[in-house]
């Protein structure tokens, strides 16, 4: 009994007991040949820049309690390994290991560790089985023939799991079977008792990582007023407290009754262009009721006639999925939601949504006020009729694209538009019927454009584009086609169909030039002799 003692002793010291990649018995069926499968986890990346700044903040929690040495987990497995091998050397065998449910898959046994060496056996079928029975029935069981004594297997309890111990041999032992049973019973329960131990202290650790998180997310979030920073802080925790592979924000009109994503994690999965979530979707059903939601096994949801959001379901690669909404209080209606995925089946559970949507009451407040000054800035730099950025977003458009250009080289063109004989328009349509006029041909250069370029209503019928690294004759290429295509555009309002034609100027900046001032004003020239040559059509600046 001293070894046991010793073993106790050593798991007191233990760190946390990290699964790295571990072979995976696998029976397919009864009368199937069992599979050795591997699995790897990646490393844990280290902590950034900001991340070690923020703990500076935790004075809650020292941060000396708990260390996570980067060697912690090999050194976790030595503690079991060491126990193993103990037990290998007692009874005489070649190899001793540590088997437990996997998480995911019915039918299967992990090792969680073996000693000695590199790989566990590779357990023929009737092997295989008689560990399998060993877990299940908690008994012990041996192989019933051949030459010699070759496996020993004993059920041991990991907690509610039922596990097994196994020692195999290569050479006749010493002892008799009826020995070597009683020591792998007594020994491989002690074993998993102490897998139990160092695995409760991961437990301890892990809950005094999310607390850590919370206290991040109060500090840090509630004196941010970027949404951007408060969406990526609030996506980094709750994937912390939760221990999901990626987050994703969804903010919510209840006026509306209809959401949007408004910033998704690196390793969220795609849900496609401007996604919606209605009021039929499930986000749609958490925002609106204020009730999370959790799905240990989110397969049903891969069903196309199960929305996610509106007309989507739920990726293949996601298993498990939390729904949690976002609001001040109890009480409060949800400004939005948080979703989290795992591609574990049962990695997610209602206990983690409960941990998310707690997140979302400490960072509701500041987002919401967050989310209010973006909208009004951008409603600031927005056409109300067209949509389209106005004069002060072309601004400052005008000035960063200046800069990229002299600090990148090459070009930059601004495309002046102005709709022909907009006035007669408006004189014989009336106004109501230009200002779907303007919308359209909006929505045409909106259309046509690059990702990079930038399109804006500067005022009355006037039009503009700007550009990024484009030559002379490529800006003109561009204003061609939207001038065909503006030509050839008809508009169908109350007061019947309207067509209507533009002009364009063009004019160039080239990077360093100096010109940039001269800019406007020379386009604003192209577009006058545009006009005054007869109107529908494009002219160049010359200077």
């Amino acid at each position: 009994m001293l070894w046991i003692g010793l073993i106790v002793v050593v798991a007191a010291g233990a760190w946390l007991l990290r699964r790295r990649g571990v072979p995976r018995l696998v029976w397919p069926g009864d009368d199937s040949q069992p599979i050795v499968e591997r699995s790897s986890v990646p490393p844990l990346p280290m902590a950034s820049e900001e991340q070690r700044k923020s703990r500076t903040l935790l004075t809650a929690f020292r941060s000396d309690e708990f260390p996570a040495p980067v060697d912690a987990e090999q050194e976790d497995r030595r503690v079991i390994e060491r126990a193993l091998q103990l037990l290998a050397e007692h009874t005489g065998a070649a190899q001793s290991v540590l088997w437990r449910p996997d998480d995911e898959h019915d039918g299967v046994l992990t090792a969680v560790a073996w000693s000695p060496g590199a790989e566990p056996p590779v357990l023929h079928e009737q092997h295989a089985l008689l560990v399998r029975l060993s877990a299940q029935e908690q008994r012990s069981t041996y192989n019933p023939g051949g030459p010699h004594l070759e496996v020993v297997s004993v059920g041991a309890m990991l907690g509610v799991e039922r596990g097994a111990v196994s020692v195999h041999f290569r050479e006749l032992p010493v002892d008799d079977r009826t020995t070597i049973t009683e020591w792998v019973t007594r020994h491989g329960r002690g074993i998993a008792d102490l897998y139990d131990a160092v695995r409760a202290r991961s437990v301890l650790a892990t809950r005094t990582n999310k607390l850590r998180a919370m206290v991040r997310t109060a500090t840090t979030l509630q004196g941010s007023r970027d949404p951007m920073a408060l969406e990526r802080g609030l996506v980094r925790d709750a994937c912390t407290v939760t221990g999901a592979e990626w987050a994703t924000i969804v903010r919510w009109n209840n006026e509306e009754r209809r959401g949007e994503l408004s910033h998704s994690g690196e390793s969220a999965p795609d849900f496609g262009p401007r996604v919606v979530a209605g009021p039929s979707s499930l986000v749609g059903e958490v925002c609106s009721s204020g009730q999370l939601r959790a799905f240990p096994d989110a397969r049903p949801l891969h069903d196309p006639d199960e929305q996610v959001f509106d007309h989507v379901s739920l990726p293949h690669m996601v298993r498990s999925l939390c729904i949690a909404p976002l609001r001040r209080g109890g009480n409060e209606a949800a400004i939005g939601a948080i979703l989290l995925g795992h591609s574990g089946r049962g990695r997610l559970a209602h206990n983690d949504a409960h941990a998310a949507a707690d997140l979302g009451v400490i960072a509701a407040g500041a987002l919401e006020t967050a989310w209010a000054v973006r909208e009004a800035t951008e409603r600031a730099r927005t056409d109300q009729l067209t949509g389209l950025p106005n004069r002060r977003a072309f601004d400052e458009s005008f000035g960063r694209i200046v800069a990229e250009t002299d600090r990148y080289g090459g070009a930059m063109a601004l495309v002046l538009a102005d709709i022909d004989h907009f006035k007669r328009v408006n004189d014989t349509y009336g106004h109501e019927a230009g200002d779907q006029v303007l919308k359209a041909v909006g929505a045409v250069l909106t259309g046509a454009r690059r990702g990079t370029d930038v399109v804006v209503r500067l005022g009355g019928e006037e039009l503009a584009l700007l550009l990024p690294q484009t030559e002379a004759q490529g800006a003109a290429e561009v204003a061609e086609r939207l001038r065909e295509a503006i030509e050839a555009l008809r508009v169908r309002t109350s007061a019947g169909e309207i067509r209507v034609t533009s002009s364009f100027g063009v004019a160039l900046y080239e990077a360093r030039s100096g010109s940039a001032t001269t800019l406007f004003e020379r386009a604003d020239k192209a577009l006058y002799a545009a006009k005054h040559g007869g109107r529908n059509r494009v002219e160049l600046d010359a200077s």
